[in-house]
């Protein structure tokens, strides 16, 4: 048989009890290691600290007749950016649960807007149906 007596008892808890230790503490650093990732802002992405709000009466002219567009409907509601360092225009504009930036240089020319992410592509074929393929 076994003789265990509270020594020994003793020394098996702490043993136990530093490798739980040691096992929480890994797995710790296994998810602060996963929170820490950094992320990269896309090349096309404006600082917030480059931008100046623009009043609505400030808005170039040629701006103003782009965003007379039906796909810029709404705009007036939206907070318009002006980028320091190249003067183009930003907003953000909320349709529904979709959020897209769109982009004006200083002409009132629509840049590269942002697309929401769960906007499919237009399909590759001329028929509009996804199933055909087209020859």
């Amino acid at each position: 048989m076994l003789n265990i007596n509270n020594e020994n008892m003793k020394k098996v808890i702490v043993m136990f009890a530093g490798m739980l230790t040691l096992g929480v503490v890994a797995a710790q650093a296994q998810i602060d290691s996963l929170q820490r990732t950094p992320v990269e802002e896309p090349a096309n992405q404006y600082r917030m600290e480059d931008r100046v709000i623009v009043p609505s009466s400030e808005i170039p002219g040629a701006m103003r007749q782009t965003l007379k567009g039906n796909e810029y409907r709404g705009w007036e509601k939206s907070t318009i950016y002006r980028d320091k360092s190249n003067n183009n225009y930003y907003f953000d504009m909320k349709n529904g649960d979709v959020n897209r930036t769109y982009q004006f240089d200083q002409n009132g020319k629509p840049l590269n807007s942002t697309m929401p992410e769960n906007t499919a592509s237009p399909s590759p074929n001329s028929s509009g149906d996804p199933n055909r393929i087209s020859k």
